[in-house]
């Protein structure tokens, strides 16, 4: 049963929680049909894709037990650590990034062969004296 569901007021649960009224008020007026339920605004804030740094700095300001910084994040994402039964991890993030190269990995696509070395251009285009070469 929530605070709000026991009678209790606004400033009283903001008092009690340690927040603002305007939090308290904002949050009720976000996620209440009729009745505020947390489960409900749990699961939206879980599907709403947030950014890794956003997650580091609300886990601040919450005053958490658990401190991550972003970059620690990200390189478990990136590394795999945190793949998700649907999909991996890297989709559920906000903006998605480029595809990672890995740094010993040889290049299979086709080069492009130089039909002709620099030392074969004509004189005329050594000394710029033609317009055009």
């Amino acid at each position: 049963m929530t605070l709000l569901a026991q009678g209790k007021k606004q400033s009283e649960i903001a008092r009690q929680l340690g927040r603002s009224c305007s939090i308290i008020s904002r949050e009720l007026k976000r996620h209440a049909l009729k009745v505020y339920r947390a489960s409900s605004a749990h699961s939206k804030v879980l599907d709403g894709k947030w950014s890794p740094e956003q997650l580091s700095k609300r886990l601040e300001f919450e005053k958490s037990d658990l401190s991550i910084s972003f970059n620690r994040i990200y390189r478990a994402i990136h590394q795999g650590w945190l793949d998700i039964s649907e999909g991996k991890a890297s989709r559920k993030l906000r903006h998605k990034d480029r595809t990672r190269r890995r740094k010993n990995h040889l290049e299979k696509r086709g080069k492009i062969t130089i039909s002709h070395t620099l030392e074969e251009r004509p004189i005329s285009a050594q000394n710029r004296s033609h317009f055009g070469h």
